[in-house]
This record gives C-alpha cells, structure tokens and sequence, in this order.
C-alpha cells in the first residue's frame, strides 16, 4: 500500500508543471545617425533607450529561451541613407529573464 502510494505522489508531482511566472526584462536602443548634406545637418545624431518587460509563464529555461529570442539587431534604410546622405537608423534589443 505505501509502495503505490509513493508511486502515486511521484507519478503526481512528475506530471506538474513547473510554470511559474518570469519578468523578461528588455531594453531597446534606437540609433539614428547625422544626416548632412553640403555641410548642412539636416538631422542630429541621436540614440534613445526605452526600457520594456513582459512576463512569461513557463518553466526556467523555457522562459529564458523565449526572452533572450527577442534579442537583436536591424537596420533600417531611410530616403537620406539610401540617397547616401546618412547611414541607416539601427535598433538594437536586448532582453534577459530577472
């Protein structure tokens, strides 16, 4: 009776999940470079750094993993860096479970 009791709690709690809740903490940066044509500068390098979270339900290293999926780097070509007046504006996340 003990013994298929036993297995009977460890069958239980080997079917629990192990979800809990998990802050994915990111940040994103937004880099636009100068734009200048002539010597005019038509626009300011400038960088801006917004920080967001959002949290995942889900085992450890499962929410990990889905965090640090939303990091990464793009490029965007503007009219002015397509022109060759500027380089492209880079948006930069960078996300870790807290």
């Amino acid at each position: 009776m003990k013994t298929i009791f036993s297995l009977a709690v460890l069958a239980t709690l080997a079917l629990t999940s192990c979800k809990k809740d998990y802050t994915c903490a990111c940040t994103t940066t937004v880099h636009q470079p100068e734009i200048s044509f002539g010597g005019d500068v038509y626009q300011e390098e400038s960088t801006t750094t917004t920080p967001s979270s959002t949290t995942i339900k889900d085992k450890k290293d499962e929410a990990k993993t889905k965090c640090e999926s939303m990091n990464g780097t793009t490029t965007t070509e503007t009219s002015w860096s397509q022109s060759g007046f500027g380089d492209p504006t880079t948006t930069t996340v960078k996300c870790q479970i807290q």
